[in-house]
């Protein structure tokens, strides 16, 4: 009896180990999470270039979205060896990591990797940026100083979208303060509603430190997020794919909108670099690489360039 007993109890105990054994796998949660972007929101014209810019009341602090990496800032590319130059709707490249025109530590001439030929110049010595050896992620840098530097492309066909796609991207730092316009990339009518494509490192109209994106008088988006004034190098980027504009900063979309098709051709302008001469919206910090495309660009091509850029400079 006692033997009988013993036996059923290790039997009950097998079967609950293989029951536990068995059981349905536990599901974590996916990690998803709500974007917050609120397109209807937006802040009042306080100034002419203050536009209907639009705005969310998400109350981010930059820092927090964009911890600094560990990771070495070795010039590391995507695991399928993806650079710019493999991206057919490429139109723009500077990278001062490749090719620099100076005298001194002067820059008279920011070759065009792309091979469209969309050189950045200036002629004037006392325009001219200056070469920084060591200046984002341990590489060359172009320094900008907030008073009287800036380069010029001159326009091209292959610099003017139309109402199509596009994606600028800059790895830049600086330190304006919120009442200045800091300009990272600039083509815009010399007369209103100014119909263009701008990117600018603040809005100086409601005095924020805020990613700021022009394409005329009346659109203007800015991101939630501020305190990008504070000399730390980011990627930051504006595309438009369709009827969608994105404001991204690091790779994550920071705003999105769906604004009226405008035609930011700007045919005739020049392309303003960390600084418009016109209006003296410059730029005080660095720029490393500027990236530029124009057309119908994949999903997969734009996550290539970002990876690639923020791999290079340990961002």
């Amino acid at each position: 009896m006692r033997l009988a007993l013993l036996l059923g109890a290790s039997l009950l105990a097998l079967s609950c180990a293989q029951a536990e054994e068995g059981g349905s796998p536990v599901r974590k949660d996916s990690g998803a999470v709500d974007s917050g972007l609120d397109s209807d929101s937006s802040i009042p014209d306080s100034t002419d270039a203050a536009d209907d810019v639009k705005d969310t009341s998400v109350p981010d602090d930059a820092s927090d979205a964009f911890p600094d990496a560990d990771a070495d800032a070795a010039d590391v590319a995507p695991s399928d060896g993806g650079t710019p130059a493999s991206v057919k709707t490429l139109v723009l490249w500077l990278d001062a990591t490749k090719s620099l025109t100076s005298t001194g530590s002067l820059v008279s001439k920011w070759p065009d990797q792309s091979g469209k030929g969309n050189h950045a110049t200036q002629s004037s010595s006392g325009n001219q940026p200056t070469i920084v050896s060591s200046g984002i992620g341990g590489k060359r840098a172009v320094r900008f100083d907030g008073s009287t530097s800036y380069l010029v492309i001159a326009d091209a066909s292959t610099l003017q979208f139309g109402t199509g796609d596009f994606y600028i991207g800059v790895v830049a730092s600086y330190a304006n303060p919120t009442s200045v316009y800091s300009t990272f990339y600039g083509k815009f009518e010399a007369v209103s509603p100014q119909r263009g494509a701008g990117l600018f490192g603040n809005h100086a109209a409601t005095s924020t430190s805020k990613l700021y994106v022009w394409l005329d008088k009346t659109s203007g988006y800015v991101t939630p997020s501020s305190g990008y004034n504070d000399g730390k190098a980011r990627l930051y980027a504006v595309r438009r794919a369709g009827t969608d504009l994105e404001l991204r900063v690091g790779g994550a979309v920071m705003f999105k909108a769906t604004p009226p098709a405008i035609d930011v051709s700007a045919s005739g302008q020049n392309v303003w670099v960390g600084g418009r001469g016109t209006d003296a919206q410059f730029l005080d910090g660095m720029i490393a690489e500027v990236v530029v495309l124009a057309g119908v660009t994949s999903d997969a091509d734009v996550t290539l360039i970002e990876d690639y850029l923020t791999a290079k400079y340990g961002l």
